[in-house]
């Protein structure tokens, strides 16, 4: 719950807010300037106008500053422009203060804990349905009799729900395209994938924020959204460093699951595959990142420029600027192809056979043919270990 009542925002964040509150009440203002339902006789148009942009400015409001509590600071700004500007009854316009406020902690909600497209919709459309319920108020001031305003209340908030669904589906479309590092990919998404990995890892350091990065990008790449309930992903690891800790954590891969490789290339890479799909996308970190790193320490006041740094506060301006570039500047993507053997998928061993050297049990086809005899690897070309105080005998 920590997560949920946090809110940290600077003041870039502050004047972002600024900027996306004024643009979500603009919906708001055009819709009162300008009668679209008496324009369109087409009744709840103005419904679904404003749920739309007002949905979608909140939604890329909030992916672009990736902070808990962005979308509430939004709505708050929001409301105070519209009721500033906004003409009509004075005691009409405050009421659009909390309903704004509570559907900005809503958005907030969903981007912060829900990963479930069927759950996004159902929400967006209850906070639809509570952003044209205010007509309800709007009517009773006018004393406009209920049986003659029902029908156009449950008109509007209907259209609201329709328009608020089709603005997260939009922005649903830019995530998934890749778009979600607006701000340069410091979204909520990340924080709370961080987070968990941090847990798991025990401290955030360089190797785990690029490994989250790395996670994040090759599951939507792969168009993966809930790693954790299929077993058809199959990561691919080429170092055994805190990225293999960030991977594992933020994807529920593990080696004992059969779902991670390990392959001893000591290189910042990984390998996703979607064994059902039959396709496979290979991430790497790309050269000029410490060098963007850097330029992002200097632009953001963290060291002067042409000055050097210890390594100590060289890894954290690296932690955080890994944070915030855009996958594209910081990732190399590529598509490739992997042959994964029978032996290696997930499942219950395929074969069991006995070391004739050792005894010991050999399982999914790791055994090594020499001299007529199965034998194990460590038997037939020797083992990392050495046994103390004994003599191995063939």
């Amino acid at each position: 719950m920590r997560a949920l009542v946090e809110i940290s925002l600077s003041s870039k964040d502050t004047m972002l807010i600024a900027v996306f509150g004024a643009l979500s009440a603009f919906p708001l203002l055009l819709t009162n300037a300008f009668n679209l339902v008496a324009l369109t006789n087409i009744p709840g148009t103005n419904g679904i106008y404003v749920q739309f942009i007002t949905a979608l400015i909140l939604w890329v409001g909030i992916g672009v500053i990736g902070k808990f509590g962005s979308a509430m600071a939004i709505s708050v700004v929001s409301s105070i422009v519209a009721v500033i500007i906004l003409g009509g009854p004075g005691l009409v316009k405050p009421l659009l203060i909390p309903f704004n406020i509570l559907t900005g902690f809503i958005i907030d909600i969903i981007l912060l804990r829900s990963k479930s497209g069927v759950l996004n919709r159902l929400i967006a459309g209850f906070f639809g349905i509570l952003r044209g319920l205010h007509v309800v108020v709007v009517q009773t001031f006018f004393g406009i009799p209920i049986a003659v305003g029902l029908p156009v209340v449950a008109v509007v908030c209907i259209s609201g729900a329709i328009g608020a669904n089709v603005g997260i589906q939009v922005l649903e479309r830019l995530y998934s395209s890749g778009m979600s590092d607006l701000g340069g990919g410091h979204d909520m998404e990340f924080n709370v994938m961080l987070e968990k990995a941090t847990s798991f890892h025990g401290h955030t350091c360089v190797g785990l924020v690029l490994g989250t990065r790395i996670a994040m990008a090759g599951l939507r790449k792969l168009g993966i959204k809930d790693p954790f309930k299929t077993r058809k992903l199959i990561v691919y690891v080429e170092i055994d460093r805190c990225l293999a800790d960030a991977i594992q954590a933020t994807t529920g891969c593990t080696i004992g699951k059969r779902t991670m490789k390990y392959m001893d290339y000591g290189k910042f890479a990984a390998t996703f595959v979607d064994t059902l799909r039959n396709r496979a996308v290979r991430l790497s970190v790309k050269e000029k990142a410490r060098k963007l790193a850097m330029k992002y320490g200097e632009e953001h006041g963290l060291i002067e420029r042409g000055k050097k740094v210890s390594r100590k506060q060289e890894m954290k301006i690296m932690a955080e600027a890994y944070s915030k570039i855009r996958d594209v500047n910081l990732l190399d993507i590529r598509d490739v192809s992997v042959g994964i053997s029978k032996w290696d998928l997930p499942g219950l061993p395929e074969r069991k056979v006995m070391c004739a050297m050792c005894g010991e049990r050999i399982f999914d086809g790791r055994e090594k043919i020499k001299d007529g005899r199965i034998l194990c690897r460590p038997c037939a070309e020797g083992a990392y270990y050495r046994i103390l105080g004994e003599t191995q005998q063939e």
